[in-house]
């Protein structure tokens, strides 16, 4: 990718950011699946910023697919993920996107949280910036 071409992404990106925190950030979607709602945080979006993917359809209409205990991060209050699948197309190719929420013990109650979403089974190479060499013969 060209430094100029990087230049706009990285703009566009910004601008993205920007129009979600106004219109995302502090909204609840209703997920048809599970019935959960499913509130967007200020650390859900920064995932989706470094990710570059959108919210709101995929939230709302992704298909609950299980869930598991947090072995990461050991919070009291955050005990568990769940997962969801949202088909994708992208150029004509089909991809699963995986949605992963977070669930939050709060009180008597459970509240899930967006944490961030991928694309299954894909690998996207990034570019090393311009000013380092590059070997073919490595990568």
């Amino acid at each position: 990718m060209l430094a100029e071409e990087y230049q706009k992404l990285k703009q566009l990106k910004i601008e993205c950011l920007e129009y979600a925190e106004k219109n995302f950030r502090g909204n609840s979607y209703k997920n048809k699946s599970s019935g959960h709602i499913i509130d967007v945080s200020k650390k859900g979006l920064n995932e989706w910023f470094s990710k570059s993917k959108t919210v709101e359809q995929i939230l709302e209409n992704s298909e609950y697919s299980h869930s598991s205990e947090n072995t990461k991060n050991l919070e009291l209050n955050a005990p568990s993920y769940e997962y969801y699948n949202y088909p994708i197309v992208i150029n004509n190719v089909s991809f699963i996107a995986i949605v992963t929420v977070r669930v939050i013990k709060d009180g008597n109650d459970d509240r899930f949280i967006y944490y961030h979403h991928y694309l299954d089974n894909i690998y996207i190479k990034k570019e090393p910036p311009s000013s380092i060499p590059r070997n073919p013969e490595t990568e």
